[in-house]
């Protein structure tokens, strides 16, 4: 057989241009070709001779006796009328004998039918024996011959025209042609009727034998063969002295059938109609109807017959009771070319309604029409096996199989060529709607399959085992009707299939719509699936453990009851690359796409408004796939309603990567863009905008997933009810940037009455009242990695129980109606670095971010915090610690121009179990209690207000600590070294700068605090501290507390007053400090200058009176310059009575007692901070981050915090870059390098060590920041110095700076040193050193003064008798500025006594000078320099009045010789006065005396 190879198709082709040679040149001239054989002229003259005869046979003698060509025109004798009979062959052996029943035939007239002479074989058998050439019979009507009527052979030539053959029946063994039968001849039959003729043999009409035949416009009826050829067979090849002679014509012909009808014949086995048996035959304009045979209805072909069946030819109700009910064709070297005909109505019991081609044979079909032919088992026209096929230009409509095939079939081993063809409404019942091919080589081209149908696979076309190529064509309207029924349009088994530049219109099916491939090879080129649907799943494409390779098609308005509207790929490979995908969808899942345990590749493709309505995955939902690769792609309006992933949905993924694709107006329930479950997915150069869900408008992931964002990646405009850009879970995301996360949205739904349930997470977080409006929070919430979660939470990030690793990611402009502008991080383990988290706001709490319960060693480095807002608190950044004890770390962070408006934390809020390390950076511009209506701190810790500003902080039990940079609420540990804060507020609270409440411990180092304002605390305020408080070679400078009508309400509690009960809760109280401690206070190495307030204008202080635990230590400090306005204490104002025994001085700093009470305030080193992480809060899978596109190596964020190599600790926490060779110091002031060696933990009275901080930004691709930590000894830093920060320097006083409570401080987010803050004349504190104090063992840092001791210098603090109010008035108060003169104290002094004596110059007023410095220094051998004064509010000769003492003057004579008693002083100011007034004491020296308050 030729099947399927190169050869076949060459064949094939010089077969069709030879038949187009032979066959089909002009019309006439072809017929004139054909007749040359008979119309030779006859040598001699032509005598007519008219024969009466009563017998037929009697006309032997008549031919005998002609002596050349002759006409014998045949009467039948009166005793014949009836018609003659013959008793015997007539035998014909001269040329040129012509026998006709009238001269009109004799004259090739056409006379009537009746005029024929009827002719009877009787007892001949035969009628007529022809062995002569140029014999013609004519006009005779011929039956009853029980042989072969007219017998050819030995190379007779004869024309038998106008003649019928009836009832003639040759039962000879084997013999064929009941009619007429030729043998090595050549025969002309035309205008001849064949009707009831019989026979055992071929041809129960007529039968050639190696002979030439034409047959024109005859009808041969009812003919019967037992055999073969019910009507006409035709065997062999035309004898070779025939073949030599014959025209061009005859070449390659051996029998021409035209304008010939065949109707009703007869064959038991093969051909109806004609069998042709190694022989060339030729129908043209023949008409067969009726027919039927087991094989071959009409034709039957055997051994290399070639059979055309061309120009208007027509087969119609033919039937073979087996196989072909027109033609069956078997055998090597058959060839069927049907053309140009029609084939209509025709039936196959079993396979093949019009052709059945097996075993080699080869079939064409061309221009032709086949309709309404049926197969009751397959192939309703063309049933083949083993054969080739082209069908070129054919239309194929209405035809069935009951089973496979409604048009064409393939049993096994076809090689087909279809082009140019239709195929309409064709059905079967099983595969295949118009075509069926089991291993097929299939070719179709420029075809189109409409409106086919079938039951079970393949409603157009289905192969298996096959190669099919589909090329510019177009199937449409298809469909597979069954339950279980499987592509509309195309299935695929076990085959190659290529579909290129064709349209799949409008199929449909239970599984898969247009096209659906198991266990196969497709290619998909530069073609079109649209409005496909399925019950199922893939409407336009179905893939089953088969490799997809799809290039620049279109995809649109495929819809999927189930998943995948335009691909459904499983346990196979599919790509996608250059595709268009529109408005596909799914009713359950993956709008467009769904693939799972497999790959799946998509490239420069494009969807848009994929839609899955139940379900996740509104584009693509991937499942546990080995990969998915997404590059350069777009998706844009895609949905999943009701489920994740408005784009994507990824779950079980070790392996996901998308690379420079923009995803935008996307939307789901949870994952707008992307749902991520138990994946690792990889993320670079995309765009993900403005797409919507529940939770995670870009992102949502959990499951133990491992997110990587880089490359220029941005997550931007996308808004949800939680986590507005991402929302993770149990995930680690990894950012190496630019990344940028912003103009996202966290929405919150309609307000509605506030809740009592705050089980869900940010229920930490307050509502908001402003004015007369309740804007109240709301209970309801989304489920997110398996709890609630309150709405409006995190506009751009919202991470839980995950690991956050982010270099350069960009949070800005992020939006939450409640907590979190920037980002919410619960229970995470949290490492940001080198970027910046800016301009976003939250209705409550954390404008910029929130981590909640950080995970041990979290850390933010290198970070700009800036220009968010918060409606009530942490306007920038916000940490707390609910069920968690841990310590995190921020390393040069910049927290400038935020806002908290409502209620405190303007920059940075800590709250919580903690602790916390800050290292560098910068605090500044920040503000805390913006808001213009009144505020009142209730115990619920919710925000009120009052429209006319009648709350009051008085009323509410005094001022909470606010802190415009950072307000730090119940940590256990605090440290900031080497920290800018200058320029921030807090309009209606305690600390300006910084606010601590309730912490274990503080330590302040190398920081300065500079031009911050607050309405108590400007600069910080520290209260409730248990451990103690260290101020360390800081600097405390031009921060003031505000006065006057600036608190909107609060004007009542700041009127003067000499209120004894002053503390941190009193406004006014405190301008550069003012601290409540439980603790030690430790006050060293550090400059407090320039700062204002109403009392205390460098630091109000207060301790507890436990001398065991509550100490206060103040060495080598500098306080100058400070003022205080309408109250007392110009450099410090006690608010609670301090013991000698509680003062440390001499020895007694250095004693193991206070060491052992500081022993357990050690501060963590950064090093050791960071390398004790315990990144363990989520489970990642092995291949969570891929080689390509890890941008961190984090080991400890590994299953069981495990490294690579089996170890844990230090370098698993670390960033690391490869192929880094050096570090670089970093001092977090100027950048200077430092060296690094070790590392160092703080121990008060100890040596101090500062640390450097080395960042290696080299970069060669994707890569991580290499992030080390070391220390350098306090010997190497210089003499007094001890922090990474430089020496404090103090702010320049040549400008007032003024900061308004109703409006956040709109400071540019630039370094402090770039600020006007520090001008030009600025001098820095004077710290003495070991030179001036003789002693070269530093002490906390601090150079050492006389006896171990270092000096404190206390000059030019006052109190000013105006003070400019916020609103720009004056208040002028009664008193002088007073010059004290020189106070020493004794430290050997007993507790009990007089312990010193100061003296100032007598005045009419007799102001006491400088003594709210004298409980601070007593006992520390300290010098009041002059200019330190005070004024206090009252008559002359005032006492000083301070929160737990009484200080009074000693009687002028003596009389009792002992001091006056100073009484605790509970009562009013006046009672005080007029206890100071009966007194009366001298105006001269005075002695001063204390005693401890009972």
């Amino acid at each position: 057989m030729l099947s399927g190879t190169p050869a076949t198709a060459t064949m094939l082709w010089l077969w069709f241009l030879v038949s187009l040679v032979c066959w089909l040149p002009g019309f006439q001239a072809q017929e004139a070709c054909l007749e040359t054989p008979w119309q030779q002229a006859v040598s001699g003259t032509v005598e007519t001779v008219t024969v009466s005869l009563a017998a037929f046979d009697d006309l032997q003698s008549h031919i005998d006796a002609a002596t050349g060509p002759t006409v014998f025109i045949v009467k039948a004798a009166a005793a014949a009328a009836d018609g003659l009979v013959a008793s015997r062959p007539v035998n014909i052996s001269q040329p040129g004998i012509t026998i006709a029943a009238s001269a009109e035939f004799a004259e090739s007239k056409s006379p009537a039918a009746s005029g024929r002479l009827p002719v009877q074989c009787g007892t001949a058998g035969s009628l007529l024996h022809i062995r002569a050439s140029g014999v013609r019979i004519l006009g005779l009507n011929i039956s009853g011959c029980s042989e072969s009527a007219v017998q050819l052979g030995d190379g007779a030539s004869a024309l038998i025209r106008s003649c019928s053959f009836s009832s003639n029946a040759n039962y000879g063994s084997n013999s064929g042609g009941g009619a007429v039968a030729a043998s090595r001849s050549q025969l002309w039959l035309d205008k001849c009727t064949f009707t009831g003729n019989k026979a055992a043999g071929p041809g129960g009409a007529l039968a050639a034998v190696d002979s030439q035949l034409l047959v024109t416009s005859c009808s041969l009826s009812s003919n019967s063969a037992s055999f073969v050829g019910g009507a006409i067979a035709v065997e062999g090849r035309a004898y070779a002295a025939l073949a030599a002679a014959a025209p061009a014509c005859w070449k390659d012909t051996d029998a021409v059938f035209s304008a010939v009808q065949m109707q009703d014949n007869h064959a038991k086995l093969f051909g109806g109609a004609l069998a042709a048996n190694s022989s060339r035959v030729m129908l043209q304009e023949v008409s067969a109807a009726g027919n039927n045979a087991r094989y071959g209805g009409v034709v039957h072909a055997a051994q290399a017959a070639r059979v055309t069946m061309r120009r208007r030819s027509s087969a119609r109700n033919n039937t073979a009771e087996s196989s072909g009910g027109v033609v069956y064709a078997a055998g090597p070297g058959v060839h069927v070319l049907l053309q140009g005909s029609v084939f209509t109505d025709n039936h196959a019991k079993i396979l093949g309604g019009v052709v059945s081609a097996k075993d080699g044979a080869v079939a064409w079909l061309d221009s032709s029409k086949f309709t309404g032919n049926k197969a009751n088992l397959a192939a309703g026209v063309l049933y083949g096996k083993e054969s080739d096929l082209v069908a070129d230009s054919c239309v194929f409509s209405n035809n069935t199989a009951s089973r496979d095939g409604g048009v064409l079939y393939c049993a096994g081993h076809c090689n087909w060529n279809i082009r140019s063809s239709i195929f309409l409404r064709n059905k079967c019942h099983g595969n295949g709607g118009a075509l069926f091919g089991w291993h097929i080589d299939a070719a179709i081209s420029s075809s189109s399959f409409d409106s086919n149908r079938a039951t079970s696979l393949g409603g157009a076309l289905a192969v298996a085992n096959s190669t099919m190529d589909l090329h510019s064509s177009k199937v449409s309207m298809n469909r597979v009707t069954g339950v279980d029924a499987a592509g509309g349009g195309v299935y695929c088994q076990g085959s190659k299939v290529d579909i290129s530049d064709s349209m799949l219109v409008g199929n449909a099916a239970s599984w898969g719509g247009s096209v659906y491939i198991t266990n196969s090879t497709l290619t998909a080129t530069a073609g079109s699936i649209t409005n496909s649907s399925t019950s199922g799943s893939g409407a336009g494409l179905y893939v089953l453990r088969s490799n997809a390779t799809i290039t620049n098609m279109s995809f649109s308005f495929n819809e999927a009851q189930q998943y995948g509207g335009t691909l459904y790929c499983h346990a196979g490979s599919c790509s996608m690359t250059g595709c268009a995908v529109a408005y596909d969808s799914a009713l359950l899942g993956a709008g467009c796409i769904w693939a799972g345990h497999g790959s799946l590749s998509l490239r420069s493709s494009h969807l848009l408004g994929c839609l899955a309505t139940t379900e996740g995955g509104g584009a693509v939902q991937a499942v546990s796939l080995s990969s998915i690769s997404v590059e350069g792609c777009s998706f844009i309006g895609c949905s999943a309603l009701k489920g994740p992933g408005g784009s994507l949905q990824l779950v079980n993924i070790p392996a996901a990567y998308v690379r420079g694709s923009l995803f935008a107006r996307n939307q789901a329930l949870t994952g707008g863009v992307l749902s991520v479950v138990n994946s690792s997915l990889s993320i670079s150069g995309g765009s993900l905008l403005n797409s919507t869900a529940t939770v995670g408008g870009g992102i949502a992931a959990a499951g133990g997933s491992s997110i990587t964002l880089y490359h220029s990646t941005a997550v931007s405009g996308n808004a949800a009810a939680v986590g507005g850009g991402l929302a993770i879970d149990n995930t680690t995301l990894t950012i190496d940037g630019p990344v940028s996360v912003s103009w996202n949205k966290a929405l919150q739904p309609a307000t509605s009455p506030v809740s009592s349930d705050t089980s869900a997470a940010g229920s930490d977080s307050a509502a908001v009242k402003a004015g007369a409006v309740h804007i109240a929070a709301i209970a309801s919430a989304a489920d997110f990695g398996g709890r609630a979660v309150l709405r409006g939470i995190a506009g751009g990030i919202y991470a839980s129980s995950s690991t956050v690793l982010a270099r350069q990611l960009y949070l800005d402009h992020n939006t939450a109606d409640r907590v979190s502008g920037g980002g919410y991080f619960d229970l995470c383990a949290t490492r940001l670095s080198n970027g910046s988290i800016s301009k976003n706001t939250a209705g409550e709490e954390a404008g910029g971010l929130k981590l909640v319960n950080p995970a041990q060693g979290s850390a933010i480095t290198s970070y700009d915090v800036t220009n968010n807002w918060a409606g009530v608190r942490a306007g920038g950044l916000g940490i707390m610690g609910v069920d968690t004890v841990s310590e995190i770390a921020l390393v040069d962070v910049q927290l400038v121009n935020n806002t908290a408006a409502g209620e405190a934390a303007g920059g940075l809020l800590l709250s919580g179990p903690l602790g916390l390390l800050v290292t560098g950076g910068e605090l500044s511009g920040n503000a805390a209690g913006t808001a213009t209506a009144a505020v009142d701190y209730s115990e619920s810790g919710l925000v009120s207000a009052s429209v006319d500003g009648s709350s009051s902080a008085a009323a509410a039990g005094g001022l909470k600590p606010a802190g415009g940079a950072m307000l730090l609420d119940g940590c256990s540990w605090v440290a900031l070294r080497g920290v800018d804060v200058w320029g921030n507020a807090a309009a209606a609270g305690c600390g300006g700068g910084v606010a601590v409440s309730s912490c274990g411990k503080v330590l302040i180092d190398g920081c300065i605090l500079e031009g911050n304002v607050a309405a108590s605390g400007g600069g910080a305020c520290l209260t409730g501290i248990p451990g103690y408080v260290a101020f360390h070679n800081s600097s405390v400078s031009s921060n003031r507390v505000m006065l006057g009508r600036g608190l909107a309400g609060l004007g009542s509690v700041l009127s003067p007053t000499t209120e004894p009960h002053l503390n941190c809760g009193i406004p006014g109280t405190g301008g550069g400090l003012c601290i409540d401690s439980q603790g030690q206070v430790l006050i060293n190495g550090s400059s407090i200058s320039r700062n204002q307030a109403r009392n205390g204008g460098a630091m109000a202080l207060g301790v507890c009176d436990d001398s065991s635990r509550c100490h206060l230590g103040l060495v080598g400090a500098v306080f100058s310059n400070n003022t205080v306005v309408q109250g007392g204490g110009g450099a410090m104002y006690f608010t609670s009575i301090v013991a000698p025994d509680q003062v440390l001085c001499g020895e007694d700093y250095m004693t193991s007692e206070v060491a052992g009470s500081a022993a357990g305030a050690e501060y963590p080193a950064l090093a050791t901070l960071l390398a004790s992480a315990t990144f363990n809060t989520n489970i990642i899978p092995s291949a969570a981050v891929s080689s390509t596109s890890a941008d961190f190596t984090a080991a400890g964020a590994t299953t069981g915090n495990s490294s690579p190599n089996g170890s844990s600790g230090e370098d698993d926490m670390l960033v690391s870059t490869p192929g880094s060779a050096t570090t670089e110091g970093f001092n977090p002031e100027d950048g200077a390098p430092a060296s690094s060696s070790g590392t160092t933990t703080l121990v008060p009275g100890s040596p101090m060590a500062s640390e450097t901080v080395t960042f290696n930004t080299a970069m060669g691709g994707p890569s991580a920041t290499t992030v080390t930590f070391g220390t350098q000894p306090a010997a190497e830093a210089g003499i007094g110095q001890a922090s990474t920060r430089k020496t404090a320097t103090t702010a320049a006083a040549s400008k007032k700076m003024r900061t308004h409570a109703a409006a956040a401080p709109q400071a540019p987010a630039k370094k402090h040193e770039e600020s006007g803050l520090r001008g030009s004349g600025v001098s820095a504190a004077v710290l003495p050193t070991a030179a001036t104090t003789g002693s070269s063992e530093p002490l906390f840092g601090a150079a050492a003064g006389p006896d171990g001791m270092t000096t404190t210098s206390v000059s030019f603090n006052q109190a000013s008798t105006t003070a400019e109010m916020t609103d720009g008035t004056t208040q002028s108060t009664e008193g002088d500025t007073m010059t004290a003169t020189t106070v020493l104290l004794d430290p050997s002094s007993s507790t009990s006594g007089p312990m010193a004596e100061a003296s100032h110059p007598a005045t009419t007023d007799g102001h006491v000078a400088a003594i709210e410095s004298f409980n601070l220094l007593a006992g520390a051998n300290t010098t009041f320099m002059p200019g330190n004064t005070a004024n206090l509010a009252g008559s002359a000769s005032d006492t000083a009045v301070f929160e737990g003492y009484h200080l009074s003057d000693s009687g002028a004579t003596g009389a009792t010789g002992d001091p006056y008693t100073i009484a605790s002083a509970q009562g009013s100011t006046q009672q005080h006065q007029q206890q100071h007034q009966q007194q009366a004491p001298a105006a001269t020296a005075q002695q001063v005396a204390y005693q401890r308050a009972s």
